[in-house]
């Protein structure tokens, strides 16, 4: 199973969210979605189809804090292993974030925020209309929520690691939401994707309508 497919399922089932792949890609409700490498990719918009739509801010949702089976996670402060609990927060601390697996991924979010379409079932009448509307192909990008500040690590290959290194409070910090400030990276090996205090959408609640404008 890919990196890309493995990270979906995981959010699909932790909080019912598609993944923006790559987090941090331009991303906007009304964007139009179909599958290509096992998520949803933008292959066009409403505004193609000439149908015109409102959105409005959705409720802020929690943080995405997760990672893949065969991620370790080890900090050490003063040459001893301690658990992220333990801290000395004003005190150096190094993590390193370990794949012990392949096409495994981490990802730590703050709070994120959303916007999405108001008013779906308008869209469905106006969509009714258009033939080229592929009802079992495209999916619509009705909610999509943004980070300010997150990280997101994606391995290929097994025995991948990377480091980072900053006070005890960064550290913390970086391990509940992956906030980049006050902690610095090194010593990077095989990883493949690398976003450290990114900023962008994030995950999306993605719909399909039936070819008279419902929804699915």
């Amino acid at each position: 199973m890919s990196l890309p497919v493995k990270f979906r399922r995981r959010l699909w089932d932790s909080m019912r969210l598609h993944p923006v792949w790559l987090p941090g890609e331009s991303l906007v409700p009304g964007d139009v979605l179909s599958y290509r490498g096992g998520v949803l990719s933008k292959v066009s918009s409403l505004k193609s189809f000439g149908v015109a739509f409102t959105t409005q801010r959705a409720l802020e949702t929690g943080g995405v804090c997760m990672q893949a089976r065969g991620v370790s996670m080890h900090v050490t402060q003063a040459g001893a292993r301690v658990r992220p609990a333990e801290l000395d927060l004003d005190a150096h601390a190094e993590l390193e974030v370990g794949f012990r697996r392949a096409d495994t991924y981490f990802i730590r979010t703050p709070s994120l925020t959303g916007e999405s379409i108001s008013d779906l079932l308008e869209v469905g009448k106006q969509l009714r209309c258009h033939s080229t509307w592929d009802c079992r192909r495209f999916f619509l990008a009705s909610t999509v929520y943004t980070a300010e500040g997150f990280t997101f690590l994606g391995s290929l290959n097994a025995g991948s690691a990377i480091r980072f290194a900053g006070r005890g409070k960064a550290i913390s910090g970086f391990l509940l939401a992956g906030g980049a400030a006050g902690v610095s990276s090194r010593s990077a090996t095989g990883i493949a994707v690398e976003i450290i205090g990114g900023k962008g959408p994030v995950a999306m609640r993605a719909v399909r309508f039936r070819r008279d404008g419902s929804l699915w």
